[in-house]
């Protein structure tokens, strides 16, 4: 078999599954990775993982080195490759689900919100920027709570790890309906409304992929290669949508948008989705 192609099919399967699921994740938004013997087959950046079913878009890099594919690869590894290789387990999904953006971005959370994460043992960390920093915060949580099976990353999205493929898919499935029962998101609603778009434009940014897609986000395009930025606006409007009267809502600061701008792997990732 070709190097290229030595990851398990499940990686494929699930992530193609997570891709297709507009609540989990849009377009090249979120990543999947599998590790063994000291690699890590990780989702390329720009990349959907919609697509994993028909085209090749996971890269193999070193644990020791996320950054670099092997196998002279022309695919650039995720900007959270790091994040993938530094947890210690098989299999690792890491979404930007509705639920969780929509949990993320509240200032504050309340005491069931504490709840439903600790039931199923899910941690939380601040905004911190993709990559190295992002991997040494999580790593050290995991370090000081091994039990933890995921963490909830403010104004960013999910992730969750374990050892089977489909077992930690059902799980992340489980989280995610959970968070949304809760805070009472409606995902039925296939348009959103004028007013929800109104706040979703004066609110600030919320996420990452709403800073850097925020060009494509503006001019909503309906046909061409860009049809998944509707299904952003639709996850973005909904999350914002959830926070009630009586709680106010966290965006990135100036900096934090700055530095995501002006970030060189970010401006790669919009060439390539360009």
């Amino acid at each position: 078999m070709n190097a290229t192609r030595e990851w398990p099919k499940d990686l494929d399967f699930y992530s193609s599954l997570i891709g297709k699921n507009r609540s989990l994740t849009q377009g090249p938004g979120g990543n999947t990775s599998f590790k063994s013997s000291g690699r890590v087959w990780v989702k390329a950046s720009g990349l959907n993982l919609a697509d994993a079913n028909t085209k090749p878009i996971f890269c193999c890099v070193e644990r020791t080195n996320p950054s670099i594919s092997l196998f002279n690869s022309n695919l650039r590894p995720s900007i959270e490759a790091y994040l993938h290789a530094c947890i210690p387990h098989s299999v690792v999904f890491h979404v930007h689900s509705i639920g969780s953006i929509a949990l993320g971005i509240r200032r504050k959370l309340k005491p069931e919100h504490h709840k439903l994460l600790e039931e199923h043992q899910i941690g939380i960390l601040p905004y911190i920027k993709p990559g190295e920093s992002l991997a040494t915060r999580v790593l050290s949580l995991i370090e000081v709570e091994p039990d933890l099976r995921g963490v909830l990353l403010q104004n960013h999205g999910l992730v969750v790890w374990g050892e089977d493929f489909s077992s930690l898919y059902d799980e992340l499935v489980l989280v995610e309906r959970s968070i949304q029962e809760l805070l009472q998101i409606n995902t039925n609603l296939g348009e959103v409304s004028k007013e929800m778009l109104t706040n979703l434009e004066k609110g600030g940014f919320l996420t990452p992929d709403h800073v850097v897609f925020s060009h494509l986000i503006n001019s909503r395009p309906s046909r061409g290669p860009h049809t998944w930025v509707e299904n952003l606006v639709w996850c973005l409007s909904l999350a914002l949508h959830s926070v009630r009267d009586d709680e106010t809502v966290s965006s990135l600061t100036q900096q934090q948008v700055n530095e995501l701008l002006q970030w060189d792997l970010e401006k790669e990732r919009q060439r390539i989705q360009n």
